[in-house]
């Protein structure tokens, strides 16, 4: 079965390029641009794994996982792999119970170790 990404990135040209790159490593690649589409899309999306920038439009990625992972949500359990450029805001996430498996800095991150940060987080999940 193809496991589902779910990239939430509003930069269009790093979006498609990332979306290429892990179609062609076999996955199926869902993507919203706003934090306000990705609220709107996950339901529809149902990922196995999602990849979220922090610096949105409309939300940002906290806002989004804030509303995704609250108490009882299906989505909760979903793992979360931050990919961004901010850093030292990994400690945000914890500060607010925020469960993310990884945090990555976009520029520190080649897309093949972003995809093998990728299928480590999604077997280590599936062991859960």
């Amino acid at each position: 079965m193809t496991q589902t990404i779910f990239l939430i990135e509003d930069e269009k040209s790093l979006s498609e390029t990332l979306s290429r790159f892990l179609r062609d490593k076999g996955y199926s690649v869902e993507t919203a641009y706003s934090g306000v589409e990705a609220a709107e899309k996950l339901p529809l999306v149902k990922p196995d794994i999602i990849l979220l920038d922090i610096v949105l439009p409309e939300k940002s990625g906290i806002d989004f996982l804030k509303e995704a992972q609250k108490e009882g949500s299906e989505y909760a359990k979903i793992p979360v792999i931050v990919l961004t450029n901010l850093q030292g805001n990994e400690e945000s996430f914890q500060k607010l119970g925020l469960r993310i498996a990884l945090y990555l800095i976009k520029a520190n991150t080649s897309l093949e170790d972003l995809h093998k940060k990728i299928k480590e987080t999604l077997g280590n999940n599936s062991q859960l």
